[in-house]
């Protein structure tokens, strides 16, 4: 998570977004995850593949890349196919 990211969050007044934040990897914060391991944001009504910030997200949001490396280890560990079922956004 940029610092970025959490100034231009403070200045929008997003609330639920800084509140869904917590310690991450290598010091830095990060997104709260679900008990499957997905982010707590992911999912809108009708799409549970969605991002609900969508329109916010951050920069390392941003910056992945649907359908990589790390995008199909994630589902092939997390959701246990290689391609989980909905689309990704």
């Amino acid at each position: 998570m940029s610092e970025h990211d959490l100034v231009r969050w403070r200045r929008e007044g997003a609330t639920h977004i800084l509140a869904a934040i917590v310690p991450g990897h290598f010091g830095q914060q990060a997104f709260a995850s679900t008990p499957e391991g997905a982010c707590v944001h992911q999912g809108t009504p009708g799409h549970p593949n969605d991002c609900s910030i969508y329109a916010t997200r951050g920069e390392t949001c941003r910056s992945f890349e649907a359908g990589s490396r790390q995008c199909l280890e994630f589902r092939r560990r997390w959701l246990g196919a290689p391609g989980a079922a909905g689309r990704a956004r």
